[in-house]
């Protein structure tokens, strides 16, 4: 008997793939769907390697990108060309320049992060900042290269447990899978109270950073805490903050989306608002507030429409924002700062003291 076969169910005739009735995979699933025999696979995978004993068989995944498709094929031996190579895509095809600039925007969003902006200004002495630049750099560099090698040994090493589809159905949870099949209990346990110091000490941090924003530099909320002593701005710090996380908690419940999506917008948003503004606050001396103001709002609005789009030629909306935030808000920055006058002297002296020439 094949693996597609009509088999007597109460008196009629149902199409059953292997042992299933499709009716109950098109009551499931919705059609149309593609159905896949994985005994089928199996056995010509078997049959091509009986023939060819000493082939290495690679699997294209352009042929067929299905999760439950690359999982059987994995299984069996079968490897993904161009999974090593730091130049092709998971289909094999070379990278492209919309994806070059997706990762351009990641870079992107450093410069223009706040928590490390705020990490620098709570330097000891300014002596110290180009050892505290090494160490971050340096210890940035770790982390990145370890989280690409767990991406890159995951599909292999899941597969020969028998778990990839574990991995296949959350990517984003590669980390702590990978900590419970892996390690001993005792190591596992240590790895995944790093994971969660790790999400409250980022959690911790951004809603202080949010309560001491709203506190200090939105215009309504500012003029009111201007008005109050120490002890009511300390109140009204603490009370925004709990405005700040009720927001945050009501949006990661009804707007569950992928966690890996929400820090793409964020990362990006900071990218365009920031990035531009802090680079070229630090190395022109002509840049204005006029020039600031501009270029975190272009930024801003070209990151969010970025955000929130999709498609376009060669799937250009589909890059991170950060990319084009960075672009249109670094040109409109310049234009407003040339189209306007300068800083004042005190501006122009503090950069020179940041700034001093170099010896001849």
């Amino acid at each position: 008997m094949g693996a597609f076969a009509y088999r007597e169910e109460n008196g009629r005739r149902v199409l059953h793939a292997e042992d299933v009735p499709l009716p109950a995979i098109a009551s499931r699933f919705g059609t149309p769907t593609y159905c896949y025999a994985e005994s089928v696979l199996g056995a010509r995978y078997r049959a091509l390697a009986a023939a060819a004993p000493r082939v290495r068989i690679h699997y294209s995944i352009k042929a067929n990108d299905a999760r439950a498709v690359i999982r059987t094929f994995a299984g069996l031996g079968a490897a993904t060309p161009g999974f090593w190579n730091p130049f092709t895509d998971q289909h094999g095809e070379p990278i492209t320049f919309v994806f070059l600039l997706s990762a351009l925007g990641w870079s992107l969003g450093y410069l223009g992060s706040q928590r490390v902006v705020q990490r620098f200004m709570a330097v000891e002495s300014e002596a110290k900042i180009p050892r505290g630049r090494d160490i971050g750099s340096a210890w940035m560099l770790l982390i990145y290269l370890f989280a690409l090698l767990l991406g890159m040994v995951a599909l292999p090493a899941f597969s020969e447990i028998g778990r990839l589809d574990d991995v296949l159905e959350d990517p984003e949870r590669v980390f702590l899978l990978a900590t419970q099949a892996f390690f001993h209990p005792l190591v596992g346990g240590v790895l995944l109270a790093a994971v969660i110091a790790a999400v409250m000490s980022t959690a911790d941090s951004q809603l202080l950073l949010a309560s001491a924003v709203a506190t200090n530099d939105l215009p309504g909320v500012r003029r009111y805490a201007q008005s109050l002593d120490a002890g009511g701005r300390v109140r009204l710090g603490r009370w925004l903050l709990v405005v700040t996380g009720a927001l945050a908690a009501a949006l990661s419940i009804f707007h569950p989306e992928s966690v890996f999506t929400l820090v793409a917008l964020a990362w990006g948003g900071m990218a365009a608002a920031f990035a531009p503004v802090t680079v070229m606050a630090l190395h022109w001396r002509r840049f204005n507030t006029a020039g600031a103001l501009t270029a975190m709002i272009a930024g801003t609005v070209t990151a969010t429409i970025w955000g929130f789009s999709s498609g376009g030629p060669s799937g250009i909306m589909d890059i991170q924002p950060g990319a084009p935030g960075c672009f249109v808000a670094t040109l409109a920055g310049i234009v407003a700062t040339l189209a306007t006058a300068p800083p004042g002297a005190a501006v122009t002296a503090l950069f020179d003291r940041v700034n001093p020439p170099a010896a001849a």
